[in-house]
């Protein structure tokens, strides 16, 4: 799985008159390598989303949230796709345990179909860690699964 990263452009005004241009942020990620999967027993990896933001001299309050499975066409379920047969194998992206105000283990996507956005605030960078799983129990072609999902991040 590869997150793509996006880049968000605003102006906010502040009290007194003054003007400071928003936060401008972005966000890197590692690509999610599952190691093999046996449908006997559930599998999961981890992979990091990185944000970077400019500040104004005060903290940043921004969402982060993943678009639709390239393979599934939704958030919830999510797909790899086999790369030569129709085949695929469903999976979840699940929130950190370490973010601020965001349940650990909730479905992590775009607010909808029982999905949560994460929302953190910090100065200049974080990392958040994501915890995907494909459960035990699919019938599956041997072979290589891949999909691809959107990272929006919104300062």
């Amino acid at each position: 799985m590869i997150c793509a990263p996006f880049l968000l452009f605003a102006l906010a005004p502040l009290a007194g008159g003054k003007a400071y241009a928003a936060s401008t942020c972005t966000l890197t990620s590692t690509p999610v390598n599952f190691p093999l999967y046996d449908s006997s027993v559930a599998v999961i990896a981890t992979g990091t989303i990185t944000v970077s933001c400019t500040t104004p001299p005060f903290n940043v309050r921004y969402t982060v949230s993943f678009g639709p499975s390239s393979g599934s066409g939704s958030v919830n379920p999510r797909a790899l796709k086999h790369q030569t047969v129709p085949d695929t194998l469903t999976y979840t992206i699940n929130t950190p345990a370490t973010t601020q105000g965001t349940p650990a283990g909730a479905l992590w996507g775009d607010g909808t179909l029982g999905t949560i956005v994460v929302t953190e605030r910090f100065n200049a960078a974080a990392a958040l860690t994501m915890t995907c799983n494909i459960p035990a129990g699919q019938d599956m072609t041997y072979g290589l699964y891949t999909d691809s999902i959107t990272a929006t991040v919104t300062p």
